[in-house]
């Protein structure tokens, strides 16, 4: 559980660090070699035989799963005092697990609680590799959840399945889950019975030193990982009106130049995240009924709703008031 499991996060210049992920992926996967940074864990990926990149062999990886498999993050969920606050502890700190994707916890009005899944790398290829490492992610934080709760029931919501059709109902006996495949947000959905149900390994004294540790791990990332940097500055702000790089920058204390060149390194860029910040801020807007669009969109930084409109359709293939009609359902 020591800060030696944050891979890359200690230097102030351009390297590696800004792929920053756990090292428990590569214990997860029994790769031998720790993965250093995303990259060299997309490359341990793609090097193994085509066989163990499928899908039962993803599944197999997940058995893994243990308290201490991501050290402090892990063992924080497991000893929470309930499934409700392991969820809190698992997007609050979601960064620690992996930067590229970072998870949103959203209370839906009937009292249940969903696990929203947002990325800036693994939807910009269609390599075999991004569909594993996606297919992972989510096997993983099913596996994770439903042995901390002792076997909480849970429904998955992803894109199109990637797989052939008859692994549908494989993926779902092994998870022991429903997976619907007609949603352009990845979330895991939990009901609102088992929210508040008392963990089996619940321990107050090592959640809470878990957590502390966590807390420190999190404070490196802020202080180095750009794209948390970024994501934190957008999250401070009351409104996204007037928002651009060079307020941005101004905030973190570094020229738009340096913004730029360091988002570059990470394969992303500005616009890129603060669509990203916007889909979520979006996202959240109308799961809660708010329904005037206008101010919506005007809260989000456009500047009509028309194009408010035309840029939530590109990210999610459906319109604002389409999104408020799933909501509402």
């Amino acid at each position: 559980m020591s800060k030696s499991n944050l891979i890359n996060v200690d230097s102030d210049v351009v390297t590696e660090r800004d792929y920053r992920i756990h090292a428990g992926w590569s214990r997860l996967l029994a790769l031998g070699e720790v993965a250093k940074d995303l990259r060299a864990l997309r490359d341990q990926l793609f090097a193994l035989p085509e066989q163990n990149r499928e899908l039962a062999a993803l599944l197999k990886a997940t058995e893994r799963v243990d308290p201490l498999i991501f050290d402090a993050y892990s063992l924080a969920i497991w000893t929470a005092p309930s499934l409700q606050q392991a969820l809190e502890v698992a997007a609050h700190f979601s960064a620690i697990l992996c930067v590229p994707l970072r998870l949103h916890l959203h209370q839906t009005q009937s009292g249940g609680a969903e696990l929203w899944v947002f990325d800036h790398l693994w939807e910009r290829g269609d390599t075999p590799v991004s569909t594993v490492g996606a297919t992972l992610y989510l096997a993983t934080l099913i596996r994770l959840f439903q042995k901390a709760s002792g076997g909480c029931s849970l429904e998955v919501m992803i894109g199109p399945w990637p797989y052939a059709s008859n692994q549908l109902s494989v993926a779902e006996r092994t998870l022991q889950c429903r997976i619907q495949t007609d949603s352009r947000l990845r979330k895991l959905c939990f009901c609102p019975s088992q929210l508040e149900r008392p963990l089996p390994q619940s321990n107050e004294a090592i959640h809470s030193n878990s957590k502390s540790l966590l807390r420190e791990q999190l404070a490196l990332l802020e202080q180095h990982n750009m794209v948390v940097k970024v994501h934190t500055a957008l999250f401070r702000q009351a409104d996204l009106t007037g928002v651009d790089s060079g307020r941005i920058a101004g905030q973190i204390g570094i020229s738009v130049r340096t913004l730029n060149r360091r988002l570059a390194v990470q394969k992303t860029s500005f616009r890129r995240l603060l669509d990203e910040h916007r889909l979520e801020r979006a996202m959240v807007a109308l799961s809660l009924g708010q329904n005037n669009l206008t101010d919506i969109a005007y809260q989000l930084g456009f500047s009509d709703l028309s194009s408010f409109s035309r840029a939530f359709k590109r990210w999610t293939g459906y319109s604002p008031t389409e999104g408020l009609q799933l909501f509402a359902k």
